[in-house]
């Protein structure tokens, strides 16, 4: 039996697919003045196991389905629709008029300018265009475009799908062959790839909360230079204020007219400094309790008091530090060892059985 205070929260429906984002959200959600139900499509979503859910449902197959949606949000007395994925920003900003005869949506970015973001030609075409610094770029549709993109930017360089999450089909080549025999033998040609210039350095990431092309709020984070083999995200983050990582990032949310939350990825030349914008996530981000831990800024809080009409204050953005486990290990033969505070990690305890079948979903 839910206990006075429970029942005076607010209803959220949290609906998406990812683990890794799903677990972080509700996390980043738990100590709120708001309870989360989840709706998933994800047969695996180890949220199913959360704790920190008042209720989880699986919806009927893999597509999102509205009548299905609206059946959740009128049975659970839904306050608020909030999109773990791109995939729900998209079903959101489709369905808007209909879903909002019921509840309040989270913020969402308009789909002709989100689909243009979200697609990592799409953005770097429209950005060079504005005068916007991004990285020497070229789709692939042939063996000839490769040829004439290395002949110009020569190697190495990044293979990367236009339309991919946490790195995954990043690959880095640093001579011709081996680039010529992975299209032909994975059939890229007739699927849409980009070549990009490798850039030796630092990993950045700008996460926003825009309302109508501003950025209300905003936290940024840093890793240590990068060599290029491992696109995953690193686990070893500096979070903190950068006037020039932001200015450009205000130009490029004010283009799109950027209507809720993003999270941007930037890469600084580790020689010159300057950095270069990669792409645009238009979805939560898998550091998001870093957001919270290092610098303050419940993101997920603060984005649905924003659209529930309240303009709750908004702490000033720290700075902090999360390590990887691998640097924590090595610290613990220094004098001022780490602890699993300082790692993403802390917030396991809170969600254990959960995290346990996040961390088992490939083998489930």
């Amino acid at each position: 039996m839910p206990d006075e205070n429970q029942t005076m929260k607010r209803n959220i429906l949290l609906f998406g697919s990812s683990s890794k984002l799903s677990l972080n959200i509700l996390y980043c959600l738990k100590d709120t003045d708001f309870s989360v139900h989840f709706l998933s499509n994800n047969t695996k979503n180890a949220a199913a196991f959360s704790r920190l859910t008042a209720s989880y449902q699986l919806a009927q197959g893999e597509e999102w389905k509205l009548e299905e949606v609206v059946r959740v949000i009128l049975d659970k007395k839904i306050d608020l629709l909030m999109p773990v994925g791109e995939a729900e920003v998209s079903f959101i900003e489709a369905y808007s008029a209909e879903l909002e005869q019921h509840c309040i949506c989270q913020w969402v970015t308009p789909a002709a300018d989100f689909k243009i973001a979200i697609n990592k030609n799409a953005l770097a075409a429209e950005l060079k265009a504005t005068g916007v610094p991004v990285p020497i770029h070229a789709p692939i549709s042939s063996e000839q475009d490769i040829l004439a993109f290395t002949a110009t930017t020569g190697f190495p360089v990044l293979l990367k799908p236009t339309r991919i999450s946490f790195g995954w089909g990043i690959k880095k080549f640093t001579t011709l062959q081996p680039l010529l025999d992975h299209f032909t033998k994975n059939n890229l040609y007739q699927k849409e790839y980009i070549l990009q210039q490798f850039i030796v350095g630092s990993d950045i990431n700008c996460n926003v909360l825009c309302e109508n092309g501003k950025v209300i709020y905003h936290s940024i984070q840093e890793s240590p230079v990068r060599y290029g083999v491992n696109f995953s995200p690193h686990d070893t983050i500096k979070f903190g204020p950068d006037e020039n990582v932001i200015t450009e990032v205000s130009k490029v949310m004010s283009r799109f007219n950027w209507h809720g939350i993003a999270n941007i990825d930037i890469r600084r030349d580790h020689k010159t400094k300057q950095i270069y914008i990669l792409e645009i996530n238009g979805r939560y981000w898998g550091s998001v309790i870093g957001s919270l831990k290092r610098a303050g800024l419940n993101f997920p809080d603060i984005a649905a008091h924003y659209a529930l009409g309240e303009r709750i204050t908004i702490p000033e953005m720290g700075s902090g530090l999360q390590v990887s486990s691998a640097r924590l290990l090595r610290s613990l033969l220094s004098f001022k060892p780490f602890s699993i505070d300082d790692t993403k990690f802390h917030s396991y305890g809170a969600d254990p059985k959960a995290r346990v079948m996040q961390m088992l979903e490939k083998f489930r």
